[in-house]
């Protein structure tokens, strides 16, 4: 499998992305630190066109995640809880900026896949910002 390493710009946070759609390294803990948001810097290349992240939240938590594209990339991007009961009543691909603004319903674990919209798979780097109150 092929993993692309992100770093995050703050406190040296480092995590792994891999373009399969799961997450590979421990979750950013929302709400547990001084840092009121975590940075991510991360690249598409050569045909990938997704990354997936993974956070951790506690239920009732307020969530918010803006994505932001450089360049002439067109990005999407969606929440997944990934525990019981799984669903959620988010639609996948919300177009690039502010992807989730709401409320988690759920303590535990919930990962985040950027991704390029329209099916393009365009070079380029991208931001993502998360904040957990």
């Amino acid at each position: 499998m092929l993993f692309v390493v992100f770093s995050a710009a703050v406190a040296g946070l480092l995590l792994l992305a891999q373009t399969t759609g799961l997450a590979a390294a421990a979750c950013i803990p929302l709400g547990t630190s001084t840092r009121p948001i975590h940075i991510i810097h991360g690249k598409f290349s050569g045909g990938i066109s997704k990354a997936t992240y993974c956070f951790s939240a506690l239920a009732g938590q307020h969530v918010l995640i803006n994505i932001k594209p450089s360049g002439n990339l067109n990005t999407e991007g969606y929440v997944q809880f990934l525990g019981p009961p799984g669903k959620s009543d988010w639609s996948p691909g919300s177009p690039g900026g502010i992807v989730f603004n709401e409320e988690l319903p759920w303590k535990g674990k919930y990962l985040l896949v950027v991704g390029q919209r329209f099916n393009e798979k365009k070079a380029g780097s991208f931001t993502v910002e998360i904040s957990g109150k």
